[in-house]
């Protein structure tokens, strides 16, 4: 049961089956201390509110009842303030108010997904040591390692993404996992389907000789011909202008988007010139010193 519309679910396809009707719970039934059913209200749109959702207005008369024996309550998420001492205030870089207390996740950076859950509470926990041990004994390094090959083709973007396995209704209760997981091959067919974003194809503009080989072979709009192309202090882009295909002449350099790229290896097979590279990061971590 839901109180907006489909439009407003922050959810995926996947989730959206369980859908049913656009209500708020009203009233709960018990029978000797058991859940036995759950009273909704339709409801309507109104006006968008302070998180720029439309607010749900009730519609009057339209109440109904559903026989329940479990139910669970879950309209919102939002940290829950009064856990902290009273006064305390939450600070960057996983710090608050108080010097012996830290927070992390979703308390700390509001609601998001469990990676940068996870990797906040990783943060957090090198925060804890260095304030415990009086020194930063733990730091991160960017790793830089050149390669001659990526093993990923454009078949795996045809991959049809495998459909989680799940329990059956009468399976389910509130112990158990509903998702029951991939299998090896699943698993597989999912790994292969990574773009691998922390692999860059580069071109050498000394030895490009603006054959325009890269550009024929490539399956997605990947490789551009620019007259400039602005960068912020990391080097990252930040704009570019591309040169029309009709007038190849005025290109001073060809650029390859790695925001496009899918890591296909086809441009670097195909150079004769041997001017596209490929790099791989890595964020390592390391002592401090």
């Amino acid at each position: 049961m839901y109180r907006r519309g489909v439009a407003q679910m922050a959810t995926n396809e996947e989730e959206l089956h369980e859908l049913d009707q656009e209500v708020s719970p009203k009233a709960v039934t018990t029978q000797e201390g058991k859940i036995t059913s759950v009273t909704f209200v339709r409801n309507t749109l109104g006006e968008p509110g302070e998180d720029e959702r439309p607010t749900f207005v009730p519609v009057s008369g339209s109440d109904f009842t559903r026989r329940c024996s479990t139910l669970i309550l879950a309209i919102g998420q939002t940290a829950d303030k009064t856990i902290p001492p009273e006064g305390v205030t939450v600070a960057d870089n996983n710090l608050t108010s108080h010097e012996n207390l830290f927070v992390a996740g979703d308390f700390a950076l509001g609601n998001g997904d469990a990676i940068n859950a996870i990797a906040d509470g990783k943060a957090a926990a090198n925060a804890m040591d260095s304030f415990l041990m009086g020194t930063t004994r733990q730091g991160q390094v960017l790793a830089i390692s050149g390669l001659d090959h990526v093993n990923r083709i454009r078949d795996f973007d045809l991959l049809t993404p495998p459909e989680m396995p799940v329990l059956d209704l009468d399976q389910r209760d509130v112990t158990a996992e509903v998702e029951l997981g991939w299998t090896p091959e699943q698993t597989e067919i999912q790994a292969k389907r990574c773009y691998l974003c922390n692999y860059k194809f580069e071109i050498d503009q000394d030895k490009c000789i603006h054959c325009d080989w890269c550009i024929k072979v490539s399956p997605r709009d990947c490789i551009r011909r620019l007259s400039h192309l602005n960068v912020d202090e990391d080097g990252a882009p930040l704009d570019f202008q591309e040169v029309p295909a009709s007038d190849p002449q005025k290109a001073t350099y060809i650029w390859i988007d790695s925001d496009q790229c899918i890591r296909c290896n086809k441009c670097a097979d195909i150079c004769p010139t041997n001017a596209i590279s490929l790099r791989k990061a890595d964020i390592k971590n390391c002592g401090a010193n």
